[in-house]
């Protein structure tokens, strides 16, 4: 694991990085370059599975700057919640980075991604994203002055209803992701008098360049780097195989 550590290891903050987020149907991959602010963000063809995209975006994103993988500092990449595939996809694609070119990796979750690029004064911070079959990623954050996340409700799935049952008795809340376009309706009309605000769309879905920054913000703040023998996807919910499988034994 020596080699992974090895651009780290004189403290420095990672001025190359390099994002994979294939959580959802709307993958994309980014090149972030904090010093100057600079953005480079290539989105996977949806109708293409994310194993048939994601090597050739990494090629166009690192040829657009003139980089190579050896000037990489950092690889954020997206854990979950999502789609199943996807993660796997994106974890084993950025450890392989890792392992090979000695890359360090920050694994971020993508709940807590929206809600860090959703900050909103004063409000409660609930991400929502659309998990399939009329299930939803949630979780529920407040915020400190500086901008870091706390927990309130830790991520989950289930059904819109579970959401409202928790925020029934909260206020002042800021709702992102992409459940929203499914679920404004609802939840207004059941957290009435709740001082209820929805995040614009360019805010909803999540996205590598959403990742790269979040990732770039803990290790700012001192966090570590992930182990990549250890670093695993969150699931929240069995797969839609595993779905099936268990209501075929159940007929």
């Amino acid at each position: 694991m020596e080699k992974v550590n090895e651009k780290n290891k004189e403290g420095k903050l990672p001025d190359k990085i390099l994002a994979f987020d294939s959580s959802t149907r709307r993958g994309s991959l980014a090149l972030f370059i904090p010093s100057t602010d600079e953005v480079i963000e290539h989105y996977t063809d949806i109708n293409k599975v994310h194993s048939e995209r994601l090597m050739p975006s990494l090629r166009f994103v690192l040829d657009q700057y003139g980089l190579s993988l050896s000037e990489i500092d950092m690889i954020a990449v997206a854990v979950g919640p999502g789609s199943f595939t996807g993660l796997r996809i994106a974890l084993a694609t950025a450890k392989g980075l890792s392992i090979s070119k000695g890359i360090p990796v920050k694994g971020i979750s993508t709940l807590e991604a929206l809600a860090y690029n959703g900050f909103y004064k004063d409000f409660l911070i609930c991400p929502i994203v659309d998990a399939g079959r009329s299930k939803i990623y949630f979780a529920l954050y407040g915020k400190k002055s500086d901008k870091n996340l706390i927990e309130i409700i830790k991520p989950s799935c289930g059904t819109i209803d579970d959401i409202v049952r928790l925020l029934e008795r909260r206020k002042n809340i800021f709702f992102t992701g992409n459940g929203i376009c499914k679920y404004e309706r609802h939840l207004k009309s059941k957290l009435k008098r709740k001082n209820l605000l929805f995040a614009s769309e360019d805010l909803q879905h999540i996205s590598a360049i959403k990742i790269a920054r979040y990732a770039y913000e803990r290790i700012r703040k001192g966090e570590k780097y992930d182990n990549v023998s250890t670093l695993l996807p969150l699931y929240l919910k069995p797969s839609d195989a595993e779905e099936k499988v268990s209501a075929d034994r159940r007929v």
